[in-house]
This record gives structure tokens, C-alpha cells and sequence, in this order.
């Protein structure tokens, strides 16, 4: 296996894990939890293109692997920079922003499991990234040749 197809191996796997834990729960409001689903339809348009881009370069040739690894460490940063600003806003969310339309005693908004899974996930993506990046790019006659 050549570094260029272990790096988008890391980057597809790191999308997955973040994509699954965007389908577990982000934040929680006393009793009641909040998918990554329910949250920005831009998370999950974002998620859509790394897992299709991931996957395109792993499943066609090397000029395309070679040519989607720019595009791939760009979209999994930004994918980092999200989940870190949701943890933030959720962490940062005051009693009033979460009493919308609840009633009885204030409640606290606290990030769940899924997103920590999801921050991991993209962290993992980014660092395959780095590596897609830092491979040498395939060569057209690097196939051995009968002799």
C-alpha cells in the first residue's frame, strides 16, 4: 500500500466516526438530548461532500486520489473548526438562551457524547489529511513492467 491510499484510508474513517457521532447526541437540556441531525443542515452538507470526496479517492485511480487530497485536508479542517464552535456555543449557552419554552426550573445545556465522538472523528480526518498531503504524488509509470 502506498502512504497516498493509508492517508485517505485515515481521512474515510475519520469521516465516518464523525458522521456517526453527528447521529448521536450533541447537546442535552435536562432529560432531553439533541442529535447533531437536528442542528445546522450545513454540518451535514459538509459531512456529505468529505464522505463522498473520501470515498471517490479511495475508490478510483491515483490521479484522482492524487488530485482530492488538496481538497480533503481544507474540507476536514473546516469540519474540525465546527465541532469546536458548536462545543463552544453549546458550553457557552446562558439558563435564558435554554428556558425558551420550558417551563419550571432553569435548565442547563451540556454537550453530549456524540459530539465529542464527532470532534474526534474530524480531528482523525485532518491528521489523514496531513498525510495525503505529505505523500508523494503517484507516478504514471510506477506499475512494474514485464520484463
Amino acid at each position: 500500500m502506498n502512504q497516498l491510499r493509508i492517508a485517505t484510508g485515515v481521512m474515510a474513517l475519520g469521516a465516518v466516526v464523525w458522521i456517526v457521532g453527528a447521529l448521536a447526541p450533541w447537546s442535552s437540556i435536562g432529560d432531553r438530548t439533541y442529535p447533531g441531525l437536528s442542528g445546522s443542515e450545513a454540518a451535514w452538507a459538509l459531512a456529505g461532500l468529505v464522505a463522498l470526496v473520501v470515498v471517490a479517492s479511495g475508490l478510483v485511480g491515483r490521479a484522482v486520489a492524487s488530485a482530492a487530497r488538496w481538497l480533503l485536508l481544507p474540507v476536514a479542517a473546516l469540519l474540525v473548526l465546527l465541532t469546536v464552535v458548536i462545543i463552544i456555543d453549546v458550553a457557552t449557552s446562558t439558563s435564558a438562551d435554554v428556558a425558551q419554552g420550558i417551563d419550571g426550573p432553569p435548565l442547563t445545556r451540556e454537550n453530549a457524547w456524540g459530539v465529542w465522538i464527532s470532534l474526534v472523528g474530524a480531528v482523525v480526518a485532518t491528521i489523514g489529511g496531513i498525510g495525503a498531503a505529505l505523500a508523494p504524488s503517484p507516478r504514471g509509470d510506477a506499475a512494474p513492467r514485464p520484463s
